[in-house]
């Protein structure tokens, strides 16, 4: 069917709905940032916290930020005749490349780090971890560059432009299947680490994630029809559920620890160290780790130089540098939390 300009909603003016949405929003964002404020200033103190990746919480959830408003902006002023580049700006690369898809992928990147140490058990220092994460994000990037290159993904109705913005159904299709291809990696790095979850990923956390995600593609293609974009309160429900979908991760992973804090420390503590001894991490919980070296000069002293480690990147766990080294690793471009006597690690 062709593209009819005149079938295009006209938006609402700004009323109630878009100021209940915006104070919502505001409000949301407030308590993300309270949440990770609060998390990063006791985490020197409480364990748990420190088992919280912060710098990949607070990109995923500048990047949902980022999806919200834009998704909200383009509803709200698409309406009307605009150039080609503005509709490549909001839509493909603000709204859903760098908002969305780059969400997404930072969850991934966390199951990613834990599945690489924990699972596959190599360092974080190799070059096949960044290898191997490659395909990962690489669609997202032909994605993004396909949606700027190409007239036929997204144009103007009155061509060249200004116009109406106009997203082809070959537009439509490559980014329902990028974002269910992400929701795959996802769910599959959920169930590598199946085995070893008790203490930093609970599966039920990736998947309602994987489910929301799944569910706002859906919408995606709801809230492109003529029904849902133009009204105000079809723009309150859409913008809504984005907000939901995209913080929904954050909070089923820190609510649990951030309301033991308050009501049950201790008993939670006790908890938490006993689901490290059984990810056999109950090292992590120490303040008395023998370094590596020590146990490497004390094997060759008693002539067993076979109990030695030989590698210290398979066996990080044995001495803290190298779980300050392997959890903190320089190269993944988040900044390392302060080393302390117990433990220092990220996933």
């Amino acid at each position: 069917m062709d593209f009819d300009p005149a079938l295009e909603p006209r938006p609402e003016g700004f009323g109630g709905w878009d100021i209940a949405i915006i104070t919502l929003g505001i409000v949301v964002y407030m308590a993300d940032i309270a949440a990770l404020t609060f998390m990063y200033r006791k985490q020197q103190h409480y364990l748990p916290f420190r088992s919280k990746n912060m710098g990949v919480f607070v990109l995923a959830q500048c990047c949902g930020a980022l999806y919200w408003v834009f998704e909200y902006v383009y509803m709200a002023t698409h309406y009307g005749d605009r150039p080609r580049v503005y509709c490549f700006f909001v839509g493909p690369l603000l709204g859903f490349g760098l908002g969305l898809f780059t969400y997404m992928i930072l969850l991934n990147y966390r199951l990613y780090l834990f599945v690489w140490l924990m699972v596959i058990k190599r360092s974080a220092r190799s070059v096949w971890f960044h290898i191997c994460f490659v395909p990962v994000y690489l669609p997202t990037i032909l994605f993004i560059v396909a949606s700027a290159a190409s007239h036929s993904l997204v144009s103007t109705a009155k061509a060249p432009n200004p116009g109406l913005c106009y997203f082809s159904v070959a537009y439509r299709t490559f980014l329902t299947v990028n974002a269910c291809y992400l929701v795959i990696v996802s769910i599959t790095l959920g169930i590598l680490s199946r085995k070893v979850r008790k203490t930093f990923v609970a599966y039920w956390e990736t998947l309602i994630s994987a489910a929301a995600c799944i569910i706002l593609v859906a919408l995606n293609g709801i809230g492109n029809s003529r029904y849902l974009s133009g009204p105000g309160w079809g723009r309150f429900l859409l913008t809504l559920a984005v907000l939901i979908v995209v913080n929904i991760y954050f909070w089923s992973t820190v609510s649990y620890p951030l309301y033991c804090y308050f009501f049950r420390r201790q008993e939670y503590l006790e908890e938490f160290n006993a689901r490290l001894a059984q990810d056999r991490l109950d090292e992590l919980a120490r303040s008395d780790i023998t370094p590596l070296s020590a146990q490497s000069n004390s094997a060759t002293n008693h002539g067993s130089r076979d109990e030695a480690p030989q590698n210290a990147d398979r066996n990080f766990f044995s001495d803290k540098a190298s779980i300050d080294r392997v959890f903190n690793p320089r190269h993944s471009g988040f900044q390392p939390l302060p080393f302390d006597k117990k433990s220092s690690f990220l996933v």
